[in-house]
């Protein structure tokens, strides 16, 4: 993460004041702008912006039980799309949501516990709304070999997204 960081900021890797504690999510002091991290079994993806930025990444052939996930997770509008939807129309929906929201999560720096239920965003939409807050942030989703990825941050403000 830090040769990452160091590339994107022309700096060296050792020079990067990068705190990533156990259980917590990575961080950078002021002024040397915002990081997201995730990962699956196959690949790693971190983004890194001048302002707050989260990043999902999901393997595109991840299985699991789409109805049960939108059902606990995902909000009445969100759930509303997914109706006439089943099978692997369903999963990918299910799944297309899910990076949305959880980049959300991250760009907030909440909790997935908390706040992955009160976070908004259907399958195609552009923005995420948090229901408990009233925020709102640009969601960027896209399909890269046989990854999903969702960038959560303002428009224009989201910097490399390094991907290994």
């Amino acid at each position: 993460m830090r040769r990452c960081l160091a590339d994107c900021l022309d700096v060296a890797p050792q020079a990067v004041p990068l705190t990533a504690p156990p259980g917590s999510p990575p961080k950078l002091p002021s002024g040397w702008g915002w990081i997201s991290l995730s990962h699956c079994r196959d690949a790693l993806a971190i983004a890194w912006s001048i302002r707050p930025v989260g990043v999902d990444l999901e393997r595109l052939d991840r299985r699991f039980a789409a109805a049960a996930l939108a059902a606990r997770f995902f909000t009445p509008g969100d759930c509303q799309e997914l109706q006439s939807l089943q099978g692997e129309s369903l999963r990918l929906a299910v799944l297309n949501q899910w990076v949305a929201k959880e980049a959300a999560v991250k760009w907030q720096r909440g909790s997935l516990a908390k706040d992955l239920g009160r976070w908004s965003c259907t399958a195609h939409a552009r923005a995420a709304h948090h229901s408990g807050s009233n925020n709102a942030v640009s969601i960027n989703r896209f399909g890269l070999d046989s990854w999903l990825l969702a960038v959560a941050g303002g428009h224009g403000q989201i910097g490399p997204v390094c991907l290994g």
